[in-house]
């Protein structure tokens, strides 16, 4: 089997059905607790493509195909005193699956932002990608996350 090359590339305002369309898929699958609105996906691409760079989108392709798409949020750890890169949502679409793009997007990932102290991603006790995380040596971080969503 020949190496598929995985290319990153951000997202563009005329990708917005493409993204709905597979972060529809996303957030209905055990990866999830709970399925999200079409509202809150929107919102999501409204804020990915807004530019203030807050939160960059990605669209995972694979041999001149998207095979997925990756949302990353940036903030300030005091605890490692420095920038976390923080996954938010990684999604490979199932026919790309196995073919090592999650691997290859974290190794990107690394080298795209040297200066960060920290890389972060939550997951579900279901989400069977635990196991990739773990041999890139992604470990779990014994803290409760404790949230307050206002009305």
């Amino acid at each position: 089997m020949t190496q598929n090359i995985l290319q990153l590339r951000d997202f563009t305002p005329s990708d917005r059905e493409l993204f709905l369309g597979m972060a529809t898929d996303f957030f209905t699958s055990p990866a999830l607790l709970h399925p999200l609105e079409k509202t809150v996906l929107e919102r999501t691409w409204e804020e990915t493509v807004s530019g203030n760079g807050r939160l960059r989108g990605l669209f995972l392709e694979c041999d001149g195909h998207t095979a997925g798409f990756a949302l990353v949020t940036f903030y300030w750890s005091t605890e490692v005193g420095g920038l976390t890169v923080h996954t938010e949502d990684l999604y490979i679409l199932p026919e790309f699956r196995g073919q090592k793009l999650g691997e290859c997007f974290f190794r990107w990932l690394e080298q795209e932002y040297p200066a960060a102290r920290r890389f972060a991603l939550e997951v579900t006790d279901e989400n069977p990608a635990q196991r990739l995380y773990s041999r890139l040596g992604y470990r779990v971080l014994e803290y409760r996350h404790m949230i307050r969503e206002p009305n």
